[in-house]
């Protein structure tokens, strides 16, 4: 009888120790993507974002949006869209000959849900435009997750007309990680950080594994809108056009393995078929 309870006992002590020494993985359930108001950027000639000419010589309204990400291990923020500085009215870019609108705080929308800044874990950048930085300031503690070549990018001089100086300044701090390569955020797989340059040297597209959704891509500017995904149309101010063409390839293989959903970030009938904030996918 002794050695039959000493048995049950070092047995029990070992599931205890296998417990202990096991990470805590959190409840795939708790994963959400939420999407946030960050603004909408108005293009006055669209003819610009096709080297076809697919394009007519017309404005567009294009979203520039945000995108949270609850896992169990943190949060990520993805782009940031044209910034609360825009707050309340429009503005005239000529430099980008664009007019910005930002109705919304992203502040706001974080503190409904009881978030500030400092409670986002990760920041997360498609690319380095200044219509994805806007609100760049806001998030000084985060760990910034950010391409090599992209980071590289930012350096160059003199600066890339679509980049803002003093936006891409504040990526110089310590708090980042410059990838190489696809990444996985959380080390779970739920949520993945993937290479897909072309329209920069380091952009870069964000897949999410949801538990109910499936897999959910963010397209940051690869397309920037549904027509151009349709056509596979390619802007002629992009960077490298047979990086951007392996790189749709890329998202088309992927989305067809895991009948998964493309949002394309620029494309304001994409975003408003999303569940509008606080409402999230899971």
């Amino acid at each position: 009888m002794k050695t039959i309870l000493l048995t049950i006992s070092i047995f029990l002590s070992f599931l205890t120790i296998v417990y202990a020494d096991s990470p805590t993985t959190g409840n795939s359930e708790d994963l959400r993507l939420y999407m946030l108001d960050c603004g909408s950027v108005t293009v006055h000639d669209m003819a610009s974002f096709s080297d076809t000419g697919a394009y007519p010589h017309e404005s567009m309204q294009l979203s520039t949006p945000c995108f949270l990400i609850k896992d169990p291990k943190g949060w990520l923020l993805w782009d940031l869209g044209m910034g609360d500085q825009y707050l309340g009215h429009t503005v005239e870019d000529k430099k980008h000959d664009v007019s910005i609108t930002v109705k919304k705080s992203l502040i706001q929308q974080l503190k409904s849900l009881g978030l500030s800044p400092k409670d986002i874990k990760f920041v997360g950048l498609s690319h380095t435009h200044f219509d994805h930085m806007g609100n760049v300031s806001l998030f000084p503690n985060a760990i910034w997750l950010i391409e090599k070549s992209e980071y590289a990018y930012t350096k160059q001089t003199p600066l890339a007309s679509s980049l803002d100086a003093t936006e891409v300044a504040m990526l110089q701090h310590d708090h980042k990680i410059l990838l190489k390569g696809d990444y996985d955020v959380f080390g779970d797989g739920k949520v993945e950080i993937l290479s897909t340059p072309g329209h920069t040297p380091g952009h870069t597209s964000l897949e999410v594994h949801l538990p109910h959704t499936g897999v959910v891509i963010l397209s940051g500017d690869l397309y920037h809108t549904r027509k151009a995904y349709e056509l596979k149309l390619i802007p002629p101010f992009n960077t490298d056009r047979a990086q951007t063409q392996a790189s749709m390839a890329k998202i088309d293989a992927i989305l067809k393995d895991s009948n998964g959903r493309l949002v394309i970030e620029h494309d304001t009938d994409d975003i408003k078929a999303l569940p509008q904030f606080p409402n999230y996918l899971n």
